[in-house]
């Protein structure tokens, strides 16, 4: 009798480690992050440019990471703000959101990506950099202008939402509220990513080319709290 007890709890304790591990596996928080006084004039641009954030900027947060196919990649930065990279299309959406997002469906540099139609900004997929005939390593120093990247992102989740209603409303042919809001109209900031190194994946054959591991700095520039 005593066995069987001890068996009917031992169990679930077995299989909820077991899931713990494979949430492990699957998602990699990122930890260092050093921030510091910034300015405008101190932010970096690259092609293309994108919308250069309207409001003061009084800070740069910069961290390093890592990350490996299929894994969720999140990294609290300052002011409630998360960088993430979400698994997709053999590589990673890059995304920033809030802590209240705790699934990161919002994207707040989805309103604000450029160019806007095609592979933008934020599409780190693997034939961003590769047809998948070459499975070549891309690091920073490449030739490779989309392994060192701008993004953009609105600052507020009223916006994020405002902008995506216009953007629907318009593209539907509906009669638009008079007072949107547009891009113009919101606040924006930038961040910059940059590929310190790529590991395609194996290819095979009617297959889309795909990211095996991935290297990177970040720098997020943040307005005065």
């Amino acid at each position: 009798m005593a066995k069987n007890f001890r068996w009917k709890y031992v169990i679930p304790v077995v299989i909820l480690i077991i899931l713990g591990l494979a949430l492990v596996a699957s998602q990699i928080e990122g930890n260092k992050v050093i921030c510091e006084p910034a300015t405008n004039q101190s932010i970096i641009k690259t092609i293309p440019d994108g919308f250069y954030p309207n409001m003061t900027i009084a800070q740069v947060c910069t961290f390093q990471g890592h990350v490996k196919h299929d894994q969720l990649y999140t990294q609290k930065v300052a002011q409630g703000f998360v960088f993430y990279l979400k698994p997709g299309n053999g590589g990673w959406d890059l995304g920033m959101t809030n802590e209240e997002d705790e699934t990161y469906k919002r994207n707040f540099s989805v309103p604000v990506a450029l160019p806007t139609h095609g592979l933008t900004s934020i599409d780190v997929w693997g034939v961003t950099f590769s047809d998948g005939s070459s499975d070549k390593e891309i690091s920073g120093d490449s030739e490779n202008p989309v392994a060192v990247r701008s993004f953009d992102f609105v600052l507020y989740t009223d916006d994020y939402i405002a902008i995506a209603n216009n953007y629907i409303c318009w593209r539907d042919g509906n009669d638009c509220p008079a007072n949107w809001k547009g891009i113009s109209d919101t606040e924006t900031s930038r961040g910059y990513f940059a590929i310190t190194n790529l590991k395609f994946g194996t290819y095979k054959e009617n297959e889309i080319a795909w990211i095996d591991s991935l290297d990177f700095e970040v720098k997020i520039y943040l307005p005065a709290k």
